[in-house]
Order: C-alpha cells, then structure tokens, then sequence
C-alpha cells in the first residue's frame, strides 16, 4: 500500500476511490512514474510474456474479476489464400477448436487475470462454460498476434493520419454475468 505521491513499479493495480469498492472500482495499468493516488498492488503481471494474450475476466455491472474461468486458445491454421471473418461462425468454431489446434489453456486466478504466451499467428479464444459461476460464457473470438490497432496521428501541418501499430501482447476484457456476484478481491 502506498500513499502520497509515489513511484510505482510497472504493473496492474486496483484503485480504490473514496466510498470503497462497492461504489466504483477499475483496474489500472501503470507504466512507471508517480501517481498521487492510494494504490495497493493486488497481483504481478507474467513477465515472462513478451508476446500472447492477457484475459481480465470481470462481471459486466459491477466489474469485480471472475475466478476460475477457463479460456482454451486455439491455433487458426488457414490455408492459402484462405480468411475468416471478423467473428467466428460456428462452422470456423467446429473446424479450428480441435485438441490438435489446441495452443494452450488458461484459468483466470482471484484477481480475473490469465495470460498466456503464443507466437504470431491468428488464434481462436474460446471459454469454457463455468456453470457455478456464469450463467452464460462470451461468444467465441479471433485474436491477430501480433494485433494491428490503428492510431491516429495529427500535427498542425497536416490533416489526420492514420498509422498502425502492432500490439505484441493482447488484452482483452470479457464480460458476463454471474450465478451469484463475487466477493471482492483481496486486500
């Protein structure tokens, strides 16, 4: 726990607002420097993923993190000249969600946080049905490694640009529903 204004290490941390938890709460990444916020850190990112996914599993009102969630992430192996679309049809589902496709699983700890490291490539993310936790799990997805995100750039010399960038780790933030809300994480 640390007050005043501190310098923090690199990592995530749950910021907690006057009023407690039960009135707001977010999860914050810190790159280095100072803050001039109450931070306690909650849990250690992997730093040995230099490349993969990061998963932030939380319920989608409150926010507060799901545990016990798995996440089976599957390779995308795509012939030439082949593509998929944005999202998975059930038909990409039944195809590329195979053991032999199969590049790692993941269970997301107290906190909601997994991750997992991968090389470049296309990649399903599929999570398993926790039927004591969730009444239903997200719809299937495709993740790019490494991940183009556009970026607008602009200066007073010229109008917008668009430049892209290539996330080598990907994070993401499914949402659900619980059977029964969690407690909040620990202190």
């Amino acid at each position: 726990t640390v007050e005043g204004t501190q310098n923090l290490d690199r990592g995530v941390f749950f910021y907690e607002p006057e009023g407690g938890r039960d009135s707001s709460q977010c999860l914050v990444g810190v790159g280095g420097g100072e803050t001039r916020i109450r931070a306690q850190e909650s849990f250690t990112l992997n730093a040995d993923i230099d490349m993969g996914i990061r998963i932030y599993k939380t319920v989608a009102d409150t926010g507060l993190p799901l545990s016990d969630i798995t996440f089976d992430i599957y390779n995308v192996p795509l012939a030439e000249g082949e593509t998929v679309g944005e999202a998975p049809t059930d038909e990409d589902i039944a195809k590329f969600a195979t053991a032999e496709n199969l590049a790692g699983s993941v269970i997301t700890d107290v906190t909601g946080y997994a991750a997992l490291q991968l090389n470049k490539g296309l990649y399903l993310v599929v999570e398993q049905h926790n039927t004591d936790k969730v009444k239903a799990p997200v719809r299937p997805f495709f993740i790019q490694i490494p991940m183009p995100v556009e970026k607008k750039e602009s200066d007073e010399e010229s109008d917008t640009e668009v430049v892209i960038e290539y996330l080598d780790i990907v994070s993401i933030y499914p949402k659900n529903e619980p059977i029964i809300p969690p407690p909040p994480p620990p202190d």
